[in-house]
């Protein structure tokens, strides 16, 4: 998706699969020309000499750190879902306001160095939702990969197939968030 916002479609390129511990090292052999990285490993290929040519992040709005829950949990304990979301958001207030304990914890937790722990928060802030409300790109754009990988091609999935935001617009205005 990235790719073709900049006028290269999937005639322009092969994509092949790598197993994500090993993308670094097919860079390094010349296996491939270029590889999707997340932090921390994109700061470790960065510093080995190789660099950022596609910002995807910037270019594609993507749900992550949702929250998956069966219809039946939905349906039958929307409480607990309401509170799950609750405290998920406040989570990641918390970690946003304190960045100094969020990179302690980074660096004890995850054995990160100080740089690429901060050079990792920095990419988080910003990829962060700031109402924790799924949107339609974002959840349209997790449906569209999920399709190009050849799944459900035979038809059209909608929003509400996969997303319940209900819970997350509750959550969200009782926070204070502004909520269209």
């Amino acid at each position: 998706m990235a790719w073709e916002k900049r006028g290269i479609g999937p005639k322009d390129y092969v994509a092949v699969s790598v197993p994500g511990g090993n993308l670094v090292q097919s860079l390094d052999s010349g296996f491939v020309d270029a590889a999707a990285l997340n932090p921390p490993t994109m700061f470790f290929a960065q510093r080995r000499g190789f660099h950022r040519v596609l910002d995807i992040g910037s270019l594609v709005e993507m749900a992550s750190g949702g929250l998956t829950a069966m219809t039946r949990t939905i349906r039958g304990r929307p409480d607990e879902v309401k509170r799950i979301i609750r405290a998920l958001q406040l989570g990641k207030k918390a970690m946003l306001a304190s960045r100094d304990r969020t990179l302690a914890l980074i660096t004890g937790v995850l054995k990160m160095d100080k740089e690429t722990a901060a050079d990792t928060f920095k990419i988080v802030e910003s990829s962060f939702n700031d109402t924790g409300i799924p949107t339609p790109e974002g959840i349209g754009n997790i449906i569209k990969a999920i399709k190009a990988e050849g799944r459900f091609a035979d038809r059209n999935i909608a929003f509400e197939e996969v997303a319940d935001p209900r819970f997350a617009i509750e959550v969200a205005k009782e926070l204070g968030y502004q909520v269209k």
